[in-house]
């Protein structure tokens, strides 16, 4: 063999070894595609900083719906009733009050925050011996004993891509027991609910009426509302149903079927919010839009008559049950805000809790103003675990996989331009309960990842 046979093969065989050397470079610095039920993306200790904003292919696809041009989505928290129908909440961002998920129980604000009155009777049995209790509600979900539930995370599920499935057409802008307390109408008489809690308005579609039920007639018969099952009067329905809750604030107290004590809004200064002087007289507790609600079938219906209650908190409610810590209350302070029943009811099919594949995804809501859930104090976020964990026990959810577990977070923050108006947002938070004595993760696979296929992950493992 010549000279230049032996450096052309010389040449041969170095040019087939840095082509490897290459291949094996490149392999070293790719990830494989895998299983995503392997792969742990979560803090070791705490919270990690997610990519992609925390964004997967299910939050992205709800915060579409979430757009006020969307379908909009419906949040269901875990209550024990066994009604016909369950009441969820239906939220979109042209929703406005904060706290759209019902917060349990929620008339307690904390040791030493709750008031003995509401106003117009005790309160001690309602709230202050309640809340100060150490057994929780039947439902085992509220957080009682002198914890304040509006600083605590809820956790619920969300339906959205089976929204018209679930959806009844029937709303409540309000809180309004639409399906454990409201009396079914039945052609001729009410039918209420038993003291074992069956029958009424839960034991069908959840049209009704509170055995309280404030209609507020007025000196031409007007009422709040136009027929023996609480729908609400559409002739109130005038700047953006502003003229609702003006005629609810003239004649609210021209109803014999409420406590006589109750004699809101007699002597009100609409003019005077409650934290000033004078201010709270005449006015009424949050839960007066339970005794006070209707209900709406048509969405555009719904989200008016809800800001409208919002929008005029200031001229109706006097800051008790809930009240805000010391220091909060203020109907425009920004923490204050969040002690505010901002969730609306529909009456769904009990059927929604019947299996995991009914929901779009686990859904833990965080209170109004925190981002992120390291902001839950410690032994809040203690509490979120555990509660977590006894959803997946009690809904038979396998842990570590995304098919199974899917988990995400819902926050809400204020506009840029309107502190009035709160909106909402999906996303995946990935965390570690370990770090506050829990036992499971929230983890996180980005839509850069090449093994999530570009649509992410999110899901609790052990």
């Amino acid at each position: 063999m010549t000279l230049s046979s032996l450096a052309d093969l010389w040449f041969r065989r170095l040019a087939v070894l840095v082509v490897l050397f290459l291949v094996a470079a490149c392999s070293s610095g790719e990830s494989s595609p895998s299983d995503s039920s392997q792969t742990d993306s979560s803090a070791s200790s705490g919270e990690s900083s997610p990519s992609d904003s925390g964004q997967t292919d299910i939050t992205s696809a709800l915060n579409s719906m979430l757009e006020p041009s969307g379908s909009g989505v419906l949040l269901r928290v875990p209550d024990g009733l066994d009604s016909t129908v369950v009441p969820a909440t239906f939220t979109r961002n042209d929703i406005y009050p904060p706290t759209q998920m019902y917060v349990n129980p929620p008339q307690c604000t904390g040791t030493a925050n709750e008031s003995a009155t509401d106003g117009y009777v005790s309160v001690q049995e309602f709230v202050i011996d309640f809340c100060s209790d150490s057994s929780p509600p039947p439902d085992g979900n509220g957080q009682l004993a002198g914890v304040d539930p509006f600083l605590e995370a809820a956790v619920g599920v969300v339906v959205g891509t089976q929204l018209k499935r679930f959806d009844s057409g029937i709303y409540y802008p309000t809180d309004s027991n639409s399906t454990d307390k409201r009396c079914r109408w039945n052609g001729s008489s009410y039918d209420c609910p038993g003291s074992d809690g069956k029958g009424g308005a839960g034991s069908a579609d959840g049209k009704g009426c509170q055995p309280t039920q404030v209609d507020a007639p007025g000196p031409d018969g007007l009422k709040l509302v136009s027929d023996p099952t609480c729908r609400c009067e559409a002739k109130l329905s005038g700047n953006g149903w502003g003229d609702w809750i003006d005629h609810w604030l003239k004649y609210a107290s021209n109803h014999p079927g409420v406590l006589p004590e109750y004699t809101y809004f007699t002597g009100n200064d609409t003019n005077t919010p409650y934290n000033e002087s004078g201010g709270q007289a005449g006015k009424a507790p949050m839960f007066a839009m339970d005794w006070s609600s209707c209900w709406v079938s048509d969405i555009n219906d719904l989200v008016a008559l809800q800001n409208a209650f919002w929008r005029t908190r200031e001229t109706w409610f006097n800051g008790l049950v809930p009240q805000a810590p010391d220091g909060q209350r203020d109907p425009t302070n920004q923490d204050g805000m969040k002690y505010y029943w901002g969730w609306n009811e529909t009456p769904v099919s009990k059927s929604i809790d019947s299996s995991p594949s009914n929901w779009d995804s686990i859904v833990v809501k965080l209170p109004a103003g925190m981002k992120t859930i390291s902001e839950l104090s410690p032994s809040a976020r203690s509490r979120l675990s555990s509660t977590l964990d006894g959803f997946v026990t009690d809904n038979a959810i396998p842990l570590g996989k995304p098919q199974d577990a899917y988990v995400i977070t819902l926050t809400e923050s204020q506009s840029d331009s309107n502190s009035d108006v709160w909106q909402r947002e999906f996303s995946c938070q990935p965390y570690d309960f370990n770090a506050d004595g829990g036992k499971l993760k929230i983890n996180y696979l980005a839509t850069s990842d090449k093994s999530s296929d570009g649509k992410g992950a999110c899901w609790l493992s052990d």
